[in-house]
């Protein structure tokens, strides 16, 4: 007895293209989104800061740091290789800058959002990150619960600064501008 195609063959649509090609991006594993957990690789030269960060991000369950870096060269090799969420990377590191790794990323893994990790509450320093490409910016003397909350801000696409950061940011625009509203007006959000 003789088989019979009942559906004749069609050509792959675009949308299996682009998942096949997210697959392979991510080393052939295709994860579900459902109750998926945040990959965190973190970048950030001194060890000890490293550990501290892992310690309280391994407490989280929606939260998987799946990789470490402990310079710039690091960070963009094992980007590659792991395909994180989010990349959670200091400014200031040897061999390669978070904003350089960042500039890279943005070419050839956009998909990776990028959050800032810095000491510098200097806003020309945050203007930098997002002109590099950052999703977000949040300073290493903020509490454990606002790195939790960045994280998951800028994995969830939107952008994240710390409430310091974005409160001075503002008020040099407005003293610039000499438009827009009072910062001590606004909400903690806004």
């Amino acid at each position: 007895m003789k088989s019979r195609t009942l559906f004749p063959p069609t050509s792959p649509s675009p949308g299996s293209i682009r998942l096949r090609a997210q697959v392979e991006a991510a080393g052939g594993r295709l994860r579900s989104r459902a109750n998926q957990r945040i990959r965190i690789l973190l970048a950030d030269d001194h060890p000890v800061v490293r550990r501290g960060i892992v310690s309280f991000l391994e407490r989280r369950p929606n939260l998987e740091v799946v990789g470490e870096a402990a310079d710039g060269q690091e960070a963009l090799r094992k980007a590659r290789e792991l395909v994180p969420d989010v990349l959670l990377t200091d400014i200031d590191m040897p061999h390669l800058t978070g904003l350089a790794v960042t500039e890279v990323l943005r070419k050839e893994l956009p998909n990776i959002k990028v959050l800032m990790l810095s000491t510098h509450t200097n806003t020309e320093f945050v203007l930098r990150c997002v002109q590099a490409g950052a999703n977000g910016y949040v300073v290493k003397q903020a509490s454990p619960d606002e790195f939790v909350q960045a994280i998951e801000t800028v994995n969830a696409g939107q952008p994240f600064f710390s409430p310091d950061l974005a409160r001075a940011a503002l008020n040099q625009m407005v003293r610039g501008s000499g438009q827009g509203p009072d910062p001590a007006d606004l909400t903690a959000r806004e």
